[in-house]
């Protein structure tokens, strides 16, 4: 009986912890939503052909003088986190000496997975690559095409982390992941993976 209490209260403790983290997570990769029937998935696709695999953000200059973090591509940290913006989604991966600044602290995050060096002068000199700006959305601003090693739209990888992202999710969340899991499957099937390495990334 006391071990079932000692359990639970340790639970809720985990959930108290990770709902009282200020800083963003270091993370190695992000979602970004867009609108294919705009042709926004088309204009990317076909960029990528002519430039080395590269990700182009700019699909629609008219939202340039809009952004609300600066210039760049808009992603969240879980598919869920930004579907409204789009009907198709894409997985970006970052290179491994990403550098991400949390615009509420100041501090840098260098690396992928892990570290914040916040007493590394060598760091904290870098200047950011992904900026955190958005505490309860988790949304993060990519700031050069550069900075991302690789990038899918239909990956079996990604399938899999829209589908879990359903898992508890709101029922427009549902219906829209669902909708966008289909596109990607009907893709593989018919023509395959498409994943790219970015061969212009530092």
């Amino acid at each position: 009986m006391k071990r079932a209490i000692l359990l639970i209260m340790m639970a809720f403790y985990s959930q108290g912890a990770l709902a009282d983290q200020e800083a963003p997570i270091a993370i190695s990769h992000c979602y970004h939503w867009l609108q294919s029937n705009l042709g926004y998935l088309k204009f990317k696709l076909e960029h990528a052909r002519d430039n080395d695999n590269e990700l182009t953000f700019f699909s629609n200059p008219q939202t340039l003088n809009q952004a609300w973090a600066g210039r760049g591509l808009y992603c969240a940290q879980a598919p869920s986190g930004s579907f409204s913006y789009g009907d198709r989604v894409i997985r970006v991966e970052f290179v491994q000496d990403v550098v991400i600044l949390d615009e509420y602290t100041g501090t840098k995050y260098c690396g992928r997975g892990g570290g914040s060096f916040t007493t590394d002068s060598q760091c904290q000199q870098r200047d950011w690559d992904v900026k955190f700006y958005d505490k309860n959305m988790r949304w993060y601003l990519i700031k050069s095409p550069q900075v991302i090693k690789r990038w899918t739209i239909n990956s079996p990888q990604l399938i899999k982390e829209v589908e879990s992202d359903i898992l508890g999710a709101i029922s427009d969340y549902r219906a829209h992941a669902n909708n966008a899991i289909r596109a990607m499957r009907h893709e593989l099937s018919s023509f395959g993976e498409l994943t790219f390495i970015n061969g212009r990334s530092r």
